[in-house]
C-alpha cells in the first residue's frame, strides 16, 4: 500500500484510530519499557504502527519486520520486509526486547497476506531469538476464546499455553465500554465476545526464563 493511500486511509478512519485499542496498547508497552537505551528492540509486525518510530524518538534502538513494507523512516530505525519465522535461522539471543501489538493473533490465517508462520511456530521464534531472562511484551484480543479468518481470540488457558515457557511478571485488561476503555478484572472480561470487533485485550510482560524446556 502506498504511503499517500495509508495516510488517507488513517485520516478516513480518524475516529475508529482514536477509539481503538491502540490507545491503551502504546502507553503500556512504552511505561514498560527499562529505562537502558541500549537495548535491542525487535518490533513484530509494525506495519500501520507508529510505535516504533515513537520508541526511537525516545532514544531506543529499534529493528521492525513485517510481510508488509513499513513506510515511515527514523535514523534509529531499521526495517526488513520478513516473515518472522525466517529469523529462527538468526543467532539466537540477538534481542533483549521483543513487541507484538496486536500482531501474533494473526499469524498464520492469512488475512494481512501470506506469513506462513503458525502461533505456535512464532512463539518458539521469539523464545529462541530473546537474550536469556529477555523481555517480551506482548497485547492481544481477551475474552471469550474464538478463531476466525481475521484472528484469534484468547481466553486464560490458550494464553497460559502459549506463553509456556515464558515467566509472566505483569498482566493487565482491559475492556472496552462505548468509546472508551477501562482497565478491568479477568472476571469481568473473560466471557467478553471479541470475534468480530475487539472488545478486550490482555496487555503482558513476560521474561524468557533461563534453561526452561
Amino acid at each position: 500500500m502506498k504511503l499517500r493511500t495509508k495516510i488517507y486511509f488513517r485520516l478516513k478512519n480518524y475516529p475508529y484510530n482514536m477509539t481503538a485499542e491502540r490507545m491503551v496498547e502504546i502507553p503500556f508497552i512504552i511505561k514498560n519499557l527499562p529505562l537502558d537505551k541500549n537495548k535491542m528492540i525487535l518490533d513484530v509486525g509494525c506495519d500501520e504502527s507508529i510505535l516504533p518510530v515513537m520508541l526511537c524518538s525516545y532514544g531506543y534502538n529499534v529493528f521492525g519486520i513485517d510481510i508488509n513494507q513499513y513506510n515511515f523512516k527514523h535514523p534509529k530505525f531499521r526495517f526488513e520486509k520478513i516473515n518472522l519465522c525466517k529469523l529462527k535461522d538468526v543467532k539466537n539471543s540477538t534481542y533483549d526486547i521483543v513487541i507484538s501489538m496486536s500482531t501474533i493473533e494473526h499469524m498464520g490465517l492469512g488475512y494481512y497476506g501470506e506469513d506462513n508462520c503458525s502461533q505456535s511456530e512464532a512463539f518458539d521464534v521469539i523464545y529462541d531469538i530473546l537474550k536469556e531472562e529477555g523481555m517480551f511484551i506482548l497485547t492481544v484480543p481477551f475474552g471469550k476464546y474464538s478463531e476466525n479468518k481475521l484472528q484469534r481470540v484468547y481466553n486464560k488457558e490458550m494464553l497460559n499455553k502459549v506463553l509456556k515457557k515464558f515467566k509472566i511478571s505483569k498482566l493487565e485488561f482491559y475492556m472496552k465500554e462505548g468509546n472508551i476503555w477501562i482497565p478491568c478484572l479477568y472476571s469481568s472480561i473473560e466471557n467478553l465476545d471479541s470475534t468480530d470487533s475487539t472488545n478486550g485485550i490482555a496487555c503482558i510482560v513476560c521474561q524468557k526464563v533461563k534453561n526452561s524446556t
